[in-house]
């Protein structure tokens, strides 16, 4: 069953992610986008603010692909919101809400 994507754009109409049933679902690659600061992986605060926002959508989750595999890693957005950490790593980012990621869930993805 192939469910609809509805896309977010990101603030210069690049792809953030998309919603698929009651998942947000955001393409990371581990080498450029993991926050080894936080020990996991970080979304703009303004787009988890539009998710919550929405009240529709119960989990995030983190596609990552690193060495030919492919795993999510999923949480609630409570625990998002209860565990998250808001930080702003450099000037010219924006301000972004971090989640480690021993508070996520790791699914295999064998196919996406």
């Amino acid at each position: 069953m192939n469910e609809e994507r509805s896309y977010i754009k990101g603030y210069f109409g690049e792809n953030w992610g998309y919603i698929q049933g009651k998942r947000y679902i955001t393409n990371r690659e581990r080498n450029k986008h993991f926050c080894y600061k936080h020990h996991g992986w970080g979304l703009e605060l303004d787009l988890f603010e539009q998710i919550r926002g929405l009240g529709t959508i119960e989990e995030i989750v983190v596609r990552c692909s690193d060495r030919n595999q492919v795993n999510d890693f999923v949480a609630s957005v409570q625990t998002w919101k209860i565990y998250g950490v808001v930080d702003r790593l450099r000037s010219d980012f924006g301000r972004q809400i971090f989640l480690a990621e021993n508070r996520m869930k790791r699914e295999r993805v064998d196919k996406v």
